[in-house]
């Protein structure tokens, strides 16, 4: 498609043409294809996104979960700020659309914690909720509807981890070799992983 900004699209250029290590964050219509870009390049590089409704996209980057309005391109800074809580990753929404769950680092651990979608979530690193306590770390998630959020520890196991917060992690996959990526099917019947 000629004028498509994915045609011109180097991901080692910003706008001024100047070399980056960035990306950009690009929305495609999937029925007619043509793809739209909702962003300049960015620093460091965007990293993962996901739908909090159909217009509204909340997309991490290793400093940020921010909010695109992908009918009018504006943003919003989405997750609290503060001067301990940094590399803000991974976000996942709730089945019920209210909350998500992303990964930061919060004093001495990287963790996942929740938020509320519209914002109202205080911004001090001692007041956010971690998902679970887990002195392994858990690194990237995907919000279930069945009461589970699967999530990557730092040791690259999946575990499944109960998303009002309570006890009880279940490791899913443990081998010798990493697993990353965990990503629940719709239903929840089938969960997907990279090895």
């Amino acid at each position: 498609m000629t004028g498509d900004p994915e045609d011109k699209y180097d991901p080692s250029q910003s706008l001024d043409g100047s070399n980056t290590s960035g990306s950009a964050v690009m929305l495609v219509d999937v029925r007619t294809l043509h793809t739209t870009a909702l962003t300049a390049v960015g620093r460091p590089p965007y990293t993962s996104s996901s739908f909090a409704s159909d217009k509204l996209l909340f997309v991490g980057n290793s400093i940020s979960v921010i909010g695109i309005h992908t009918d009018t391109l504006t943003q919003d800074g989405i997750s609290p700020t503060d001067a301990f809580f940094t590399m803000k990753s991974s976000p996942s929404i709730s089945p019920d659309g209210s909350r998500y769950v992303f990964m930061a680092h919060c004093t001495a651990q990287t963790q996942l914690y929740t938020e509320r979608v519209e914002g109202t979530t205080p911004p001090l690193c001692n007041t956010a909720k971690a998902l679970s306590a887990n002195s392994d770390g858990l690194i990237t998630a995907s919000w279930g509807p069945n009461g589970y959020v699967a999530a990557e520890t730092s040791h690259h196991d999946i575990v499944l981890v109960p998303s009002d917060g309570s006890a009880g992690i279940k490791v899913l996959v443990q081998t010798t070799q990493p697993e990353r990526n965990p990503a629940f099917a719709p239903a929840s019947v089938a969960l997907a992983c990279t090895k």
